[in-house]
């Protein structure tokens, strides 16, 4: 963001509503309208030249941007929150278009309905784990054997570079838990990253050298553990879906990689089953037990469920 610009009122609006977000003594419809009066409190108050495209609301995307950076940070830090905060997203969604008529953020029409901004955040920070540094270790994290060491699941050392890998496993695993959980509940559609991970797994029919340009840096042990999140807190969601990772709604052919077919269960949950008989890290090892078990239930549920005429 353009440094010129005096966001000083901006800023305190932003930690105005990290606090209301934060504060679990109000509910999520008085968190959510408490967090909209301070967006718009930052429009009024912006710099009239503080916009991105021509035609863009001054002071808009700056507030944008940094709430939902804020509203990941929660999420990453403190599982805890998710349920109140996947309500508070449903409460601000409700809100339509109420309060925000003719304003605009990157040249497209701003609404509360469509949560502006908040899947380009999402998408940045599902690039993989991240772990960030003010000292030397930052640029030698992912060559420290420690630092991967801890993001793989081993007991942390006492070196800053495992410390920082098991916060980063940490932060990266509880942003995986509250995707799943919102497309559990149906808040959100989360259905491409849900794909996308369980898409990863193929990559596990190759030798491990082929395997380092995964999401989670070719760390097999936290690749499994998410594919486990995503299918023990989603997986009726996985087993039902029909969307690519591509996003194409078309149902494709097993070898197509953009798209999904219903036999992908059958190779994922055989890849599992192999992973969990291996002789791997207990974590890993855990992790695939309970995907497989997570399968198993919703392939019963479906036998179970009466086809309806």
């Amino acid at each position: 963001m353009d440094s010129r610009y005096d966001h000083t009122l901006a800023n305190q609006h932003i930690e105005a509503a990290e606090a209301v977000l934060l504060d679990s003594t109000l509910s999520p419809g008085d968190a959510a309208n408490q967090v909209v009066a301070l967006w718009r409190q930052a429009v009024v108050d912006a710099d009239p030249t503080d916009f991105i495209e021509p035609n863009d609301t001054p002071g808009l995307s700056y507030f944008t941007e940094c709430l939902w950076g804020h509203f990941l940070h929660i999420v990453q830090e403190d599982p805890a929150t998710h349920d109140r905060l996947i309500a508070i997203l449903t409460a601000i969604e409700a809100k339509g278009t109420e309060g925000c008529e003719g304003w605009q953020m990157w040249s497209s029409t701003f609404k509360w309905a469509n949560l502006p901004g908040l899947r380009l955040e999402i998408r940045e920070a599902m690039n993989g784990p991240e772990c960030t540094r003010e000292d030397e270790y930052f640029d030698l994290l992912w060559r420290d054997p420690s630092a991967r060491d801890a993001l793989a699941g081993e007991p942390v050392i006492d070196s800053p570079a495992s410390r920082t890998g098991a916060h980063a496993r940490s932060r990266w695993l509880s942003l995986n838990r509250f995707l799943a959980h919102a497309w559990e509940l149906g808040a959100l559609d989360f259905a491409f990253y849900g794909m996308s991970t369980m898409r990863g797994l193929e990559a596990f029919t190759q030798p491990p050298e082929a395997r380092q340009n995964s999401i989670t840096l070719g760390i097999d042990d936290l690749e499994i553990e998410t594919v486990a999140i995503w299918l023990c807190v989603a997986g009726g969601r996985i087993y039902e879906c029909r969307v690519g990772a591509s996003g194409d709604r078309d149902w494709g052919v097993i070898d197509d990689i953009e798209k999904y077919h219903p036999d992908r269960w059958a190779q994922w949950k055989s890849i599992l089953v192999e992973i969990s008989n291996s002789g791997g890290r207990p974590n890993m090892v855990d992790a695939a037990k309970a995907a497989v078990e997570a399968m198993d239930k919703f392939e019963r549920e479906a036998m179970e469920t009466p086809v309806v005429e």
